[in-house]
């Protein structure tokens, strides 16, 4: 490490230097803005791959495709939120988005499953599958709103 940025990490960050970059100023309302931002990013990118799958894909995985890129796309957006804005876990935004949140990771892991199921092209066996991973997907609902009731 050279002279200059050790004697430039032992300088106090006072006054109007910030040790950390804060686009909005100190007191804005985003409270990570990195997060939030990331997460808007993703969710435009899946949607954008969900609008492209709808003629992109095959007929028999298209309802699994645009489900797996919109659900990844909610859950980014809803997550996004949260860090973004409730963060306080007391507030009602995010006792409604964070377990929205967790029920659009549960519905993009089925139908991951799903495409995953039926890429194959074997149909009987694909519905098998899916129904087999259906109940532990589903099982991010009552979780839910036993953690929005107690946060």
């Amino acid at each position: 490490m050279s002279i200059a940025l050790r004697r430039a990490a032992t300088i106090p960050m006072e006054g109007t230097l910030r040790p950390f970059f804060h686009p909005w100023g100190r007191d804005s309302a985003v409270t990570e803005p990195a997060v939030t931002l990331t997460d808007y990013g993703l969710t435009l990118l899946c949607w954008f791959f969900a609008w492209r799958a709808r003629a992109g894909v095959r007929e028999g995985l298209r309802p699994w495709a645009i489900g797996l890129f919109a659900g990844s796309g909610a859950a980014a957006l809803f997550g996004g939120t949260v860090h973004g804005f409730f963060g306080d876990t007391a507030t009602l935004g995010h006792r409604i988005l964070w377990p929205a949140t967790i029920l659009s990771v549960g519905a993009t892991g089925l139908a991951a499953w799903g495409l995953g199921a039926r890429v194959g092209g074997i149909s009987a066996a694909g519905r098998r599958l899916t129904r087999i991973a259906a109940p532990p997907s589903s099982h991010g609902a009552p979780w839910c709103s036993r953690a929005a009731r107690h946060s």
